[in-house]
């Protein structure tokens, strides 16, 4: 399957474009760069009987600090706007927290030297079996993943649900596009991540020293609201990843 390593080699090209160009990203293209470094982890974990654990495991740190900085960067935009809609007219505007200082261009300096060694680590292509036990892998956890988000009611369990099932939706597109299961996951993926979204604006009203009176009142119907989505969000997980392993691997046979 060369389609996986052409497919992981132009998201890596795309996502350093997108953060090298002439003058600073902005946040569209630090936005379209962080989706395309999604499909791209998501391929190099395919890829990874090909790569062999070490070469493996380093590109995916690699790639993890280049995408933690630029998720870094999309969360302090997301709680500004979410700050700007909360405002209640008369009342004064709560200011932003201050963005992090760091460049989107160090993480494009980092795909681009991880694009340059895979393109010498890439020697094979890679075997149907070896795919599908790509997706049986990323099944079986995002199944894990569900079961902890419903034992606990910590936000850090849901987001690591949302990855496993972007990543489990990445992989279908790019080896089973006709998947039934893919449209699912997306709305999953949009619900969770709307959940996050609102547990990122609590906490940062909940670590300001002086908030406005009426804040308290703005942050329990923001509660509310993600309390609803993340129930939402549980209860569609459960239906999606309902069939065992097993009986997922038997369907990509199909």
């Amino acid at each position: 399957m060369e389609a996986v390593a052409r497919f992981l080699r132009a998201r890596l090209e795309q996502s350093r474009r997108l953060l090298s160009g002439p003058g600073s990203p902005d946040d569209k293209a630090v936005h379209l760069a962080r989706k395309r470094l999604k499909d791209a982890r998501a391929a190099l974990r395919l890829l990874r009987p090909v790569l062999g654990e070490a070469c493996s495991a380093r590109e995916e740190s690699t790639l993890r600090r280049a995408a933690r900085r630029l998720s870094a960067l999309r969360d302090a935009r997301v709680v500004a706007d979410l700050l700007a809609r909360l405002r209640v007219p008369g009342r004064p505007a709560l200011r932003p927290p201050p963005s992090p200082s760091w460049n989107p261009r160090r993480s494009g300096a980092e795909i681009a030297a991880c694009r340059r060694r895979l393109a010498c680590a890439l020697h094979r292509e890679l075997a149907p079996k070896e795919a599908r036990e790509g997706l049986k892998h990323s099944y079986r956890r995002a199944r894990r993943r569900l079961r902890a988000a419903r034992r606990s009611a910590t936000g850090a369990d849901r987001h690591a649900l949302r990855k496993s099932v972007k990543r489990l939706r990445a992989q279908l597109r790019l080896l089973q596009p006709g998947s039934k299961l893919t449209p699912g996951l997306g709305r999953l993926a949009r619900l969770l991540g709307g959940e996050r979204d609102l547990a990122l604006l609590l906490r940062s009203l909940s670590r300001r020293q002086t908030r406005p009176f009426w804040v308290s009142g703005a942050a329990a119907r923001v509660e509310r609201r993600r309390v609803l989505l993340a129930r939402r969000a549980l209860a569609q997980a459960r239906l999606l990843l309902a069939a065992s392993t097993r009986d997922f691997v038997r369907d990509l046979s199909r």
